[in-house]
């Protein structure tokens, strides 16, 4: 169960501030329709992706599903059980945390999270940003950020 806290957005679009144009990018993606449920959403370094997180049946219970979006397709990933620190200490306050607790590796190519994949296996999990690439288990854990490239 999602706790009383954790905010969830019908559909998510990207507005331009140049002009009066939007565009809803949960509507492309095959499977998912307009009113699907986001629930963060997450730049990457360098502007040109969009992750985000959907929420999506994982073996009967409520899980969630790694997407990215490049401006034109969007890209499915890992579909995972969040792990308790991820739902209780973070989604509720993506926004808040989006520039100091980065999910996106420095180069833009990788995504980190902490959860339990549909196959029982937790842990922390690197997922490459290319649909059918498995994402990687770093070791057990319960939440996982990226260092900032200047901190390496």
């Amino acid at each position: 169960r999602l706790g009383a806290k954790t905010p969830i957005v019908r559909g998510a679009a990207l507005m331009s501030i140049a002009g009066f144009s939007c565009f809803f990018f949960t509507q492309s993606f095959a499977g998912f329709f307009f009113g699907m449920a986001v629930l963060a959403f997450f730049w990457s370094p360098d502007g040109s992706k969009l992750a985000y997180l959907a929420l999506e049946s994982v073996n009967g219970r409520i899980g969630m599903r790694c997407l990215v979006w490049d401006g034109a397709t969007t890209r499915e990933l890992a579909a995972f059980l969040p792990s308790r620190v991820l739902l209780r200490d973070y989604l509720p306050y993506f926004d808040q945390y989006a520039q100091s607790h980065r999910i996106w590796s420095p180069d833009g190519t990788a995504l980190v999270f902490a959860g339990t994949l549909a196959n029982g296996e937790s842990g922390v999990w690197v997922q490459a940003i290319e649909e059918g690439v498995e994402p990687v288990n770093l070791g057990p854990g319960v939440s996982a950020i990226w260092a900032p490239a200047d901190r390496r």
